[in-house]
């Protein structure tokens, strides 16, 4: 049945968020359903403006945390501001790339996020 509704999965895509509850009413672990209608995405630091040094001086999240849309998951400081970077999805991170204290650039990972589709 897990083979059956991965492939299902598999072949749907986005159009196959319907069969959830069909596959949950199967047995099919809703763990492995998540699993395979996740993604990963990188969390970047942002575009700022003309900031050369941006610190990273604190996670308000760790790896495998659950994290919801707007919530506040570090926060970096340049020369003239201080700034939250805020989670685009609800999702779970499944690893910080930078620790606190680091300089990073502008574009730089700072965490993967994993999403449902």
């Amino acid at each position: 049945m897990q083979k059956v509704a991965t492939i299902m999965i598999s072949i749907c895509g986005n159009s196959c968020k319907h069969f959830f509850l069909f596959f949950l009413s199967m047995g099919v672990c809703r763990d492995k359903i998540w699993h395979t209608m996740a993604r990963q995405l990188p969390l970047n630091v942002p575009d700022i403006g003309a900031a050369d040094k941006i610190e990273l001086i604190s996670w308000n999240v760790k790896s495998g945390d659950g994290v919801h849309a707007n919530q506040e998951l570090c926060e970096l400081v340049t020369e003239k501001a201080a700034f939250p970077l805020e989670c685009p999805f609800e999702g779970r991170i499944l690893s910080l790339q930078k620790k606190a204290g680091e300089f990073v650039k502008v574009g730089e990972t700072l965490a993967i996020l994993e999403v449902a589709e």
